[in-house]
This record gives structure tokens, sequence and C-alpha cells, in this order.
């Protein structure tokens, strides 16, 4: 996971490694990045909640929209940018 800056980062095995919390893990670490939880007063528990809904009711259930790839995509714009 040290990688996560690195074009090379391996999303399948941060995926593998974190299992459920990776999405929480994933939204903290790029909101924590840009400051975006403190910009916007958003309350951990708050951004927790919202990811873990968005989680349960979305993704989970769809086979090629899945966590892997929203990392995967988001990971690669953050890259970029």
């Amino acid at each position: 996971m040290d990688d996560f800056e690195k074009w090379d980062f391996d999303v399948f095995e941060y995926c593998s490694v974190l299992g459920d919390n990776v999405l929480v893990h994933f939204g903290f670490r790029l909101f924590q990045q840009y400051g975006l939880l403190e910009k916007f007063s958003i309350a951990d528990q708050n951004y927790v909640s919202l990811i873990n809904s968005i989680n349960n009711t979305t993704y989970e259930q769809n086979s090629y929209h899945n966590i892997s790839k929203i990392v995967d995509i988001t990971r690669n714009f953050h890259y970029f940018v």
C-alpha cells in the first residue's frame, strides 16, 4: 500500500488486503490528502456511514461496476491529477 502514489499500484492486492473496508480506507486516504473532511466539516462517522451506505446498496450487487473498479479508476484519476 506504500505504492499508492505510483503508476504500478496493485489495486487488486489493495482490495484483497482491506476486504470490506477498502472503500472507507481509500476514501479517507484521498479525502485527508486533499483536506476535504476539514474543508467541508465532515464528521468521520458521517463519512463512514455515507460510504458504507453507497457500498452496501450499489456496488456489491454488480459484477462489473464493483469496488475494485471504482478504486482503480479513482486512484488512476488521482495519479494523473
